[in-house]
């Protein structure tokens, strides 16, 4: 019986190294990939790919620059929002009862500290990749906002396919 607990122990202990690591890896490669673009990125654009060019921006708002914080007090605000929806997906990490559900949220996780933390360091979040698809201009983004899309596809994909309807709940 003592030696189920500590195989119980160890395998919450190591899940947990594994979460605690991808969110680390996420936000390091987020802010790494966003001092290159930074320290490589002139004004103008670079192409990269035919649908996609490096293209340096300073976004003081949220997604698709909306909600602008241009006042002080809106950033602060900005940020507060940001740190308070950053604690919410780490709760629903800590919830996560699957691999890729787990995996999700620490995409996600990173991505929002990677973003939360350049914005409170440089008061907006630095993009860097612009889309532009048969040469109509979508939007600018981020590595960090690679990361969020990407975990939200594993989070939708695990709770659509991932599981039976008796493991969800569903009678």
């Amino acid at each position: 019986m003592r030696i189920d607990w500590l195989r119980k122990a160890h395998a919450l202990g190591s899940r947990h190294a594994v979460i605690i690591g991808a969110v680390f890896a996420a936000v390091a490669s987020d802010l790494l990939l966003k001092g290159m673009a930074k320290a490589g990125i002139g004004g103008g654009s670079t192409p990269f790919l035919p649908f996609l060019s490096l293209h340096l921006q300073q976004n003081i708002g949220v997604s698709f620059s909306l909600f602008p914080a241009e006042a002080k007090g809106a950033l602060v605000m900005l940020i507060l929002a940001q740190a308070a929806g950053t604690l919410f997906v780490g709760w629903l990490l800590v919830r996560a009862t699957t691999t890729p559900e787990r995996l999700g949220f620490s995409l996600i996780a990173g991505g929002a500290i990677g973003n939360l933390v350049d914005r409170i360091a440089n008061g907006a979040v630095t993009d860097f990749l612009h889309l532009h698809p048969f040469d109509v201009s979508l939007f600018t983004f981020n590595f960090a906002d690679v990361l969020i899309t990407l975990g939200v596809c594993l989070v939708l994909f695990d709770a659509v396919f991932g599981r039976n309807s008796a493991t969800r709940g569903d009678v």
